[in-house]
């Protein structure tokens, strides 16, 4: 008869390292106490996705589906952790109906394409400048590109004081230390494609 794997509790000092983005996943965690911060490593800067706190569990994704992790796990705080080794989940998925284990595969495969689009959303104040500008430069290049007859005058106008704002907000913005990091740079904006929205729509 197989032993089921037991459950063990960890004490993890602050700032250590529970798992790295990229390891494999042969345990999830629940936090008993403390607190736990996840990273992920974008475009080689560290940003942080958020913290789990007691009774929150992490780590759960890479033992089901067998993936690498999606992130780095580490102890904000002095926390301790009960550990739930992959044989334990196996085992109970295993005890599954076969559409239910479907149904977990497809959930975490969205969450995983979920999790990849929010990666790249605009978070820092730099990123939605840079948002701004792809929208702006891509909306002046349609209106350039058609008869400017087809635009009203004040449309026109509109664009250019739209531009000039921008241009203001990025001069002010000079002094501004922002808290959050930024995830977009300029070659993630080459897809934006302003012109075929507008003709779609």
């Amino acid at each position: 008869m197989t032993k089921t794997p037991l459950l063990d509790r960890r004490s993890i000092e602050a700032g250590k390292v529970i798992f790295e983005q990229g390891d494999n996943g042969d345990a999830a965690y629940v936090v008993e106490s403390g607190e736990v911060a996840v990273f992920k490593e974008i475009d080689g800067e560290r940003v942080r996705l958020g913290s789990i706190k007691p009774g929150g569990i992490f780590g759960e994704m890479a033992v089901i589906d067998g993936s690498p992790r999606m992130a780095t796990a580490i102890a904000d705080t002095h926390t301790v952790l009960v550990r739930v080794p992959k044989a334990v989940f196996d085992g109970k998925l295993a005890a599954c109906d076969p559409f239910i284990r479907g149904l977990i595969a497809i959930f975490l495969a969205n969450i995983r394409a979920a999790h990849k689009l929010y990666n790249k959303r605009p978070r820092s104040l730099a990123d939605h400048l840079r948002m701004l500008d792809a929208y702006s430069m891509d909306l002046t290049t349609y209106i350039n590109g058609v008869d400017v007859a087809d635009f009203s005058p004040d449309m026109v106008t509109a664009l250019n004081d739209l531009n000039d704002a921008i241009a203001r907000v990025r001069v002010a913005s000079r002094d501004h230390h922002d808290r959050r990091d930024s995830v977009i740079d300029t070659d993630d904006l080459k897809g934006v494609n302003l012109r075929a929205v507008l003709e779609r729509g």
